[in-house]
Parts: structure tokens; sequence; C-alpha cells
């Protein structure tokens, strides 16, 4: 069993990372708002308010924000 990394929590028994959190790994301002238009579901708790993250959909994040990046730079 893997350690919960310090910047997540367990949420329905799934890892978890805050809107913040992702947004600190990937260095980059984001919201919520921008997940979900990615196609993300949040999920939610009564423990902690604010939308978490699965932290097993980070690599599927960052490839939604790479393609996110690659339509802007071959629009320019």
């Amino acid at each position: 069993v893997k350690p919960v990394p310090a910047d997540c929590i367990v949420v329905h028994g799934e890892v978890c990372m805050s809107t913040g959190a992702v947004a600190v790994r990937l260095g980059v301002v984001i919201g919520g708002e921008r997940l979900k238009e990615f196609g993300f579901a949040p999920l939610t708790t009564a423990k902690r308010p604010g939308l978490w993250w699965r932290l097993s959909d980070l690599p599927a994040i960052c490839d939604a924000l790479i393609a996110r990046l690659q339509a802007v730079k071959e629009a320019c």
C-alpha cells in the first residue's frame, strides 16, 4: 500500500487532491471549472470543503492540458 501524499486526502476510498494542489503540481493556475470542462468529475466530502480530484486522473489531466496548449499554439 502506497502512502497518501501530503497534498492529498482519501475521499470515498480514492486518493484525491484539491484544485489548488493540482495547480501546484502542474505549475500553472487552473480552476475547478476548467478541470470540469476537460471532462473530469470532482468528488466532494463533508470532511473538507471544496472540490477533490482523483490523483489517478493526474496523467489524463496533464494530457488534456497539453492538448489545450497545443491547440492554442497551432491557432497562432
